[in-house]
């Protein structure tokens, strides 16, 4: 069942997360009706302070389609 919830989404997620794995992500944004998913190879759990320029130009991407 899809989420009701209305609210824009981004997933960015670490391809070598170990503590919330990428399949977690994706149940995620196959349950958000809105809901963008990005997965960051090569990042573990902390996507924002191991590529920080990648984040940032993920969201500004994103901030300019939703």
């Amino acid at each position: 069942m899809r989420s009701r919830n209305q609210h824009h989404a981004l997933l960015i997620w670490g391809e070598e997360d170990s503590i919330c794995p990428v399949e977690l992500a994706e149940f995620y944004h196959a349950h958000l009706q809105h809901a963008d998913m990005v997965v960051v190879p090569k990042v573990g759990h902390c996507p924002q302070m191991e590529c920080p320029e990648r984040c940032v130009a993920e969201m500004l991407r994103w901030m300019g389609t939703a």
